[in-house]
C-alpha cells in the first residue's frame, strides 16, 4: 500500500505534513501530493509498505475519510474506497516496500502517475 513519508533527500519543494507510514490517499485539491487518511495532511512523497490490512479494512478506513472529510454518503463513499484502494493496491504491487515514489496528477488523462525516487 502507499503510506506517507518524510523522504530524507526531498527536494526544495516537497512537503510531507502528513504522519509518517499512515495511509494515503490521493489529494483532491493538489496535484503532486497524496493525503494521509488520519492526519488529512499531504505529502509529495510516498512510500510503498507491506501493510497488515486487509482490502476489506482499507475500504473501510478510506470510505470512513470520504464520509468524515467529505460528506459523503456511506454508499457513495464505499464505492468510490473500492476502486481507489484497487488502484493504489495495482499501483503499489507494481514496486518492491520499502520504494519511495512521487506522485503527480496527469490532467490531460485524468489519472495519476507514480515516479519512483532515486537516492542522489
Amino acid at each position: 500500500m502507499l503510506t506517507i513519508h518524510h523522504y530524507p533527500g526531498a527536494d526544495a519543494d516537497d512537503f510531507a505534513w502528513g504522519v509518517e507510514g499512515e495511509l494515503a490517499v490521493p489529494a483532491t485539491l493538489c496535484t503532486r501530493s497524496h493525503t494521509g487518511l488520519n492526519s488529512h495532511r499531504g505529502s509529495t512523497t510516498l512510500m510503498v509498505r507491506d501493510l497488515d490490512l486487509s482490502f476489506d479494512d482499507l475500504v473501510s478506513a478510506y470510505a470512513g475519510y470520504l464520509e468524515q472529510a467529505w460528506a459523503a454518503s456511506a454508499r457513495r463513499a464505499k464505492r468510490l474506497a473500492r476502486n481507489v484502494i484497487s488502484n493504489l493496491l495495482a499501483v503499489a504491487a507494481n514496486y518492491q516496500p520499502g520504494t519511495v515514489l512521487r506522485p503527480t496528477h496527469d490532467d490531460n488523462t485524468g489519472f495519476w502517475r507514480y515516479r519512483p525516487v532515486v537516492a542522489t
